[in-house]
Formats: C-alpha cells, structure tokens, sequence
C-alpha cells in the first residue's frame, strides 16, 4: 500500500504477488494488484486478475469498478453500462457506479446529465447511511464546473459538498481546491489553512492537496513562478495513488 501511495507500482504489484498465495481468499489482495496493474497500464494482466478472483468466488464493488475502468479505456460504452448495472441495486454500492457514471459524462463534456448522475450518486449513498462518501461524491461535482468555467455553480455545489459532512476531510479538500478555481480564495486559503492545522504528519495531503490548492491561489493572484514553486513538494508522489 505505502509502494503505490508512493506511485512505485513496479514494487507495489511485486508485494502483493507474494501476499496472495498467503491468503487467497482475501479479495482486497486482488484489488489492490488490479489497481497497481492498472496503474502499470497492464491491461490484459488486470483483467486476467480479475478473472482469477472471480473463479475463487470472490467479488467486490472495486473489481466491478476496475473493470469498468478498463470498458472505458477502450471505449466500450456497453461494458461500461453492464458494470454499472451490476452495482444497481446494492445499497453499499450502487453510489459507486452512478459517481463512476457521472464522471465519465463530465469527461465528455455533458455537464447537465454528470450533474444528474451526481445527485444520484449522493442520494443513493445518503440512503445507505454513508454521508461521507455522498459528500465526496458531491465534492467531484465543483471541481468538473469549475473547470469548464462554471465558477458560481462550482461554489455552490462546493459548498453543498462541505454542508454534508463538514467535518470530512476528502470533501473539504476537493472543495477547497474549487474554490480555489472559481476564484473564492477567501474561502479556500481558509479551508487549506484549517486543513494544514488538523493534519500536520498527513504527508499526501501536506504535499498534493495543500500545495495544489496554494498552486491554483498563486495562479489566481498572477503569480506563475509561486505555483510551480508549490508544485515541487508534490513531485515525488504526484504519480501515487490519492488518498482523501
């Protein structure tokens, strides 16, 4: 886990492989060697993972997101829609596919429909008594607005993100952030600064999300050569796997 935190993917993969066969059954192994695969851009072997803990009758709403995420690599919207379906349905884990749904209609540039998909998302997960991955969900939604330079509507959907679960900090970070890009910087230097207190040691969060934030505010204040001097502390683990 700490290999791909820091985005050596090479030795993340190497460690897992060696933990599988000391418990087979342990779905998370698989999970964790896909998205190290995935990460590796080794297709056909994530998919071949997959399979192998499919046959041991292990499931788990990640693999049906890795596979997924493979549909749309390749551009292949039914695939993608099968996986989607096949989390329908399942309270825990139907929010996972609408917000997987909902990104990839942003991706394309469908605002109104990834709202909607959005909404969804977090309805389902609120129903499921989990507000905060419903916040979350709802904190992705400022950062697509603000950039297709929808600033009022990325601040207000930023904000709905912190009024679910104002405590949470993955919400708060991605609100912070757009803020920072639909230009609130009151708001988000005060969400980067209560950030910076609450979790000194927290090394992704210190060195990806703060400074990106800080970057976006430099940027906002015409100070190029600042954001990219933020930037630098985020360089040995910008390629690692987020953890909000």
């Amino acid at each position: 886990m700490v290999y791909g935190q820091l985005g050596q993917y090479e030795k993340a993969a190497g460690s897992t492989k060696q933990a599988i066969p000391l418990a087979p059954n342990n779905v998370s192994s698989y999970v964790s060697l896909v998205k190290y695969n995935l990460a590796l851009q080794r297709f056909v072997e994530a998919r071949q993972i997959i399979r192998g803990a499919q046959l041991r009758k292990l499931d788990d709403f990640e693999l049906h997101s890795a596979l997924y995420a493979l549909a749309f690599v390749g551009a292949d919207v039914d695939a993608m829609t099968e996986q989607q379906q096949l989390l329908e349905g399942k309270p825990d884990y139907e929010n996972y596919g609408l917000a997987l749904a909902s990104d990839t209609k942003a991706y394309g540039g469908r605002l109104a429909e990834a709202q909607e998909l959005t909404k969804w998302a977090v309805d389902s997960a609120i129903r499921a008594d989990d507000k905060e991955t419903g916040a979350t969900w709802q904190a992705n939604a400022p950062l697509q607005q603000a950039a297709y330079g929808n600033a009022a509507e990325a601040r207000r959907s930023a904000q709905r993100a912190l009024s679910l679960a104002p405590a949470s900090r993955g919400p708060k970070v991605e609100a912070a952030l757009a803020f920072a890009m639909s230009g609130d910087t009151a708001r988000a230097e005060s969400l980067a600064k209560d950030l910076g207190k609450r979790f000194p040691l927290n090394t992704q969060l210190q060195s990806l999300w703060v400074s990106a934030i800080q970057a976006q505010l430099a940027l906002d204040n015409k100070n190029p050569t600042l954001a990219l001097n933020d930037q630098r502390a985020a360089s040995p683990l910008e390629m690692g796997q987020i953890d909000t």
